[in-house]
Parts: structure tokens; sequence; C-alpha cells
């Protein structure tokens, strides 16, 4: 998380992302984060860009 929001990560990749969006708290945390720093998210299903 540090290195997403010093805006070193471009990509950020998950296997189930779904998984984690049950756990809403988590989630939007990491949307909120790479948001902010402008990353990327991404599973086999696809890439996401918060």
């Amino acid at each position: 998380m540090t290195e997403v929001t010093m805006g070193r990560v471009g990509l950020v990749l998950g296997v189930e992302m779904s998984r984690l969006a049950r756990t809403g708290r988590d989630w939007h945390q990491l949307i909120e984060l790479c948001s902010l720093s402008g990353a990327l998210l991404a599973d086999p299903d696809g890439v996401y860009d918060p």
C-alpha cells in the first residue's frame, strides 16, 4: 500500500478482485488509494481504472 500511495505502482494485480470486494472496507480503501495515485486494478476478468 505504501508503494501505491507514493505513486510507484501503476498496476495492482489480483487473482479474484470480487473476493476482496466482499470485505467492503478493504476494497474501498484500495480503490481510493489507486484512484488518487493513478494506479489500475487488474484480475483475470479485466483491467479496471478507479
